[in-house]
């Protein structure tokens, strides 16, 4: 029987050497949100129609079938599809991935591994433009309030780029070149304040200032 799990909460669920018969794909697919996925190994067969037929009979979408490991030797299926999504809109299917996530908590008490910030970069050019030895300097967007600036920090890329539409459609913030990813444990280190997965309406109680951060302590910087 399905576990005692909150349906249509999960973001992924992930099995390995399971049987991709009826019961279990029925039982994944009611605990996946909305795009959550069904990432599934079985070590001991080749990839063939199989899993993809059982995954589109389940309901799922957006599958796909192939070896699941490639080193030494090819070995292995790796199976994974999609719950179908509830509107084409973008940006809400966006909102949905990241409805569970914290929301204005102290960095202090966050427990996830990373951070991602609003940046914008000078010069605005992608790493394979940019000359050999050319520096870029990166100015991290923040909200301004009485205390002094607080960075616009997000827990995952999702809840970044939700924020991120909004605040553009709606004229807050204007120039941002790239989502920058840091770990936590540098983010503590920060001398500013942290203010994480802020709402549209509380990003629009203060002004939007921009706050310079060293690219070299972000996890991809070339990204």
């Amino acid at each position: 029987e399905l576990p005692s799990l909150p349906r249509c909460a999960f973001d992924a669920v992930v099995g390995f050497d399971v049987a991709l018969d009826e019961p279990f794909l029925r039982d994944t697919l009611a605990l996946l949100r909305p795009g959550g996925r069904l990432i599934t190994i079985d070590s001991s067969s080749d990839p063939d129609e199989q899993p993809l037929k059982a995954l589109e009979a389940a309901g799922y979408v957006r599958i796909l079938v192939e070896t699941g490991a490639e080193c030494p030797l090819p070995v292995g299926t790796l199976a994974r599809g999609e719950r179908v999504h509830e509107t084409e809109d973008t940006l809400e299917r966006v909102r949905v991935s990241v409805g569970g996530e914290q929301a204005d908590t102290a960095l202090a008490n966050y427990k996830g591994r990373f951070l991602h910030l609003l940046i914008q970069q000078t010069p605005n050019l992608p790493v394979w433009k940019l000359e050999p030895g050319q520096s870029v300097e990166w100015r991290a967007a923040a909200l301004q309030n009485a205390s002094g600036p607080a960075l616009l920090a997000f827990s995952s890329l999702p809840a970044a780029v939700a924020f991120m539409q909004e605040a553009v459609l709606s004229g807050l913030v204007q120039g941002i070149s790239k989502i920058a990813k840091f770990r936590r444990a540098t983010a503590l280190g920060w001398t500013h304040p942290v203010l994480l997965n802020p709402s549209l309406e509380t990003a629009i109680q203060g002004a939007v200032a921009f706050i310079d951060i060293d690219p070299s302590s972000a996890e991809q910087p070339d990204e």
